[in-house]
């Protein structure tokens, strides 16, 4: 549907971050990168990872040049998405064992990712956040694998993704409630996740709770879903949270959406799905303020459930799912349809429990309207919709606008033009947006953490019972 790279926020994104502060925490940069198989599709994994990692050179100096002091690269990102077996991913050699923490892997000489992207690292002087398929040998098990590596190429740690989406039984989820919270040698402190960690309780709860304000985040996050559309996830979390995030995506046909946030603001911005074009950006994230984090309001329990996605058109001006109920107003009602779920959000195989009120650009009032690639943008350029109850613990707002060309467009928060406003209770939540363009999307996205099955349980401890 939007086809083409955002451009920066120009005078209105720098004056925002000049009320923020003038000088910059840190310079983190990402890029839109999609590994290609040297091999004709043939299993090849070794030949994958020196092609890609060929590659992230040249991206590494072009964001060295450009001032960044950190680069993040996207989920699988080295290794392509292989199609192999649990077994065949070693065999063929795209999995690896990892060395301990501490030393520099480039000085090996060996052929594994972590050793070229080690050289990588020491050579541009820029640390680097790769997404790679660790081999546990001694448990048996295949990670997605996150590796922090500084700019002297000194391997600071790995971070096991929780949270998989899709991967499963392939790929294992991590065996560790321990969360990936990193200092780099220049002081800067990130806490890392990795793509579907973003919509799940651990390890974001553990590492906001330890004080952590920089995420960093490789994604491979497809666009079909509507209601969750990644890069108005990733902000609403931002602004919810009070946290920064670095999002680096993967980028198909159906994958891209990633950008640099602190409080909600975006500071830079990607989408541009099916380019083969990888592009470096660079954004300079401000100091954060002395309010830190938002702390959310008690919940009141819910006791229907299960209800499933309720529609109506936005003129109804409300609509019912369960114990969810939405109200809605906007200047222009027409191609707009109002949504509720007090049940389990479904993407093909995967779901997960979620309380959504959702205004989405759409012609007709069906569960289609979640295919974000059949939303037929309306004519609305304010709107208000409310969450009347809810027992969701983190509630996310999103908010997508579009140009006449389809150009996917982010707001600015707190902000009464070409912004939202978020505010929430015990018992409800309202999101206000206003833009010069008009809107597809806006969503109070709530998830309940307590309903989710998981293959782990966090309970305090640093370990997890699988």
């Amino acid at each position: 549907l939007f086809s083409r790279e955002l451009p920066n926020f120009t005078s209105m994104r720098l004056a925002a971050l000049a009320a923020l502060g003038a000088v910059a925490a840190y310079v983190p940069a990402y890029v839109e990168y999609a590994a290609s198989s040297p091999c004709s599709g043939a299993p090849c994994g070794p030949a994958q990872k020196a092609a890609s990692i060929r590659d992230i050179a040249g991206l590494a100096h072009t964001a060295a040049e450009q001032g960044a002091t950190l680069l993040v690269l996207p989920e699988y990102g080295v290794t392509g998405f292989y199609k192999g077996k649990k077994a065949e991913w070693v065999i063929h050699g795209y999995a690896e064992e990892l060395p301990k923490a501490g030393g520099v892997p480039c000085s090996s000489g060996d052929d594994r990712a972590v050793a070229g992207l080690s050289c990588v690292a020491r050579e541009t002087g820029i640390a680097l956040v790769a997404n790679i398929m660790e081999w546990d040998s001694s448990e048996m098990r295949l990670y997605n694998c996150d590796v922090i590596i500084d700019k002297d190429g000194a391997l600071v740690g790995k971070y096991r993704k929780m949270n998989l989406w899709g991967e499963a039984p392939t790929v294992d989820p991590s065996t560790s409630c321990s969360p990936g919270d990193f200092t780099l040698a220049d002081g800067t402190r990130i806490g890392v996740i990795t793509c579907a960690d973003l919509i799940y309780e651990h390890p974001l709860k553990d590492l906001l709770d330890r004080g952590v304000k920089n995420f960093v985040m490789p994604a491979a996050w497809s666009n079909e879903m509507a209601d969750m559309q990644v890069m108005a996830y990733a902000q609403g979390w931002s602004a919810a949270t009070g946290a920064s995030l670095v999002l680096s995506n993967h980028r198909r046909n159906a994958e891209s959406g990633s950008g640099i946030w602190q409080a909600g603001l975006p500071i830079a911005t990607t989408f541009h799905p099916g380019s083969d074009k990888a592009a470096v950006v660079v954004g300079a994230v401000p100091p954060h303020s002395a309010a830190g984090r938002q702390e959310q309001a008690p919940r009141l329990a819910l006791s229907l459930f299960q209800s499933g996605w309720a529609f109506a058109p936005l003129a109804a001006g409300r609509v019912c799912s369960g114990g969810v109920c939405c109200r809605a107003t906007a200047k222009d009602t027409q191609g707009y349809v109002l949504a509720a779920l007090n049940g389990d959000d479904v993407d093909g195989d995967m779901s997960v429990p979620a309380e959504v009120c959702a205004v989405l650009s759409c012609a007709d009032a069906g569960r289609d309207c979640l295919d974000f690639g059949r939303q037929v943008p309306g004519g609305a350029t304010e709107v208000k919709l409310v969450m009347e109850k809810l027992g969701a613990e983190r509630l996310v707002p999103e908010v997508v606008a579009a140009s006449q060309d389809q150009t996917e467009i982010l707001l600015v928060p707190n902000s009464t033009s070409n912004g939202f406003r978020f505010a929430e209770t015990a018992t409800g939540a309202t999101l206000s947006a206003a833009s010069s363009h008009n809107l597809t999307s806006v969503v109070l996205y709530g998830r309940r953490f307590d309903r989710d099955t998981l293959p782990y349980r966090c309970d305090g401890t640093t370990e997890a019972v699988v």
